[in-house]
């Protein structure tokens, strides 16, 4: 496991490339090209979601007991969860705002699918699907806030308790059926029940699976 300051380089390494890609967006944005424009907006977005995977990565106390990491770094070649981590990014002195977590998974997939369907020609279906200029611009502007707010970033060392709160969550998403639960109206409205006590309910949630209690939360 790397400390925050060793991962640092790689972080900025991500930011600043990022930025590369908004501005390469920007000059490619013009009709004809607004899908180029897209995706090049897109990988920003992966950039940016990649630096606050390395990020959660140094936070993860320790892998599994077969050797396995846990946490986001784990999904670093998976387009939809890099953009999901740029989406939602969470503020990481506030690791507690689950309940955007299923709309910001669903956006990036929508991003992803747009990206997909408009890059590449299908034989089979000669005409790709077009990007509007809206569309296009929409992504740019996205990508250009995210990468400013991830500028303004200052990183920090988590206590043990919530890196441990952090791991068992990563596990537990993992797993669909957990995750399911996870993410029920049960589960989040017992979340907003405890506000800002995240290791409340956090431990609150292990707990009902420890139990045998999870289906319940549905």
């Amino acid at each position: 496991m790397k400390t925050i300051q060793e991962v640092t380089p790689a972080i900025q390494a991500c930011l600043v490339n990022a930025g590369k890609l908004i501005e390469a967006a920007k000059v490619s944005s013009k009709p004809g090209s607004h899908h180029i424009a897209y995706h090049l907006a897109a990988l920003a977005l992966e950039e940016i979601g990649k630096s606050s995977m390395v990020f959660m990565s140094a936070i993860s106390p320790r892998p599994t007991e077969e050797g396995e990491q846990l946490g986001p770094i784990k999904w670093i070649d998976d387009h939809e969860r890099k953009l999901f981590w740029a989406i939602w990014l969470p503020r990481r002195e506030n690791l507690r705002d689950w309940k955007t977590i299923p709309e910001s998974l669903e956006i990036a997939r929508t991003i992803h699918e747009n990206r997909l369907q408009s890059l590449y020609v299908d034989p089979a279906s000669p005409s790709p699907a077009g990007i509007s200029a809206e569309q296009a611009s929409g992504l740019i502007s996205l990508a250009d806030a995210r990468l400013n707010m991830e500028r303004l970033k200052e990183f920090g060392e988590l206590d043990d308790v919530r890196k441990a709160e952090l791991q068992w969550f990563f596990s537990a998403i993992d797993n669909p059926e957990l995750r399911r639960m996870i993410f029920s109206k049960g589960s989040l409205d017992k979340q907003a029940e405890f506000g800002d006590d995240f290791a409340g309910w956090m431990k609150w949630l292990h707990q009902q699976f420890d139990e045998g209690l999870g289906g319940a939360l549905s």
